[in-house]
């Protein structure tokens, strides 16, 4: 998704492209669609290690992405507004077992 440029009022600072969606919290991310592939890493003292992981996509937000992404296009007039993708490896969560006795 793309930023939207608002018009600029003529006094201060030109506004700054924004994000017409709000953010959203990491979970919202992952529901029954996700793809979870089985990964083993490597072998532990209790036999391999294994678990399922998904690949996500996402644009960060807040004001420390906002700030790095700045930085890292030479400084707020130079930045074009676009926030970079990140890549997140997301662990699926394993259901919880009632413990027997």
């Amino acid at each position: 998704m793309r930023p939207w440029q608002p018009a600029y009022g003529g006094l201060g600072p030109p506004t700054l492209p924004r994000y017409r969606e709000a953010a959203k919290p990491l979970t919202a991310f992952v529901d029954s669609d996700t793809r979870f592939e089985p990964v083993t890493w490597r072998q532990g003292s209790k036999g391999t290690m294994t678990s399922h992981f998904a690949v996500l996509e996402v644009r960060p937000s807040g004001k420390e992405a906002t700030r790095t992404a700045q930085e890292a296009a030479g400084g707020r007039s130079r930045w074009n507004g676009v926030l970079p993708l990140r890549t997140l490896l997301v662990e699926q969560q394993r259901l919880s077992r009632p413990v027997t006795g």
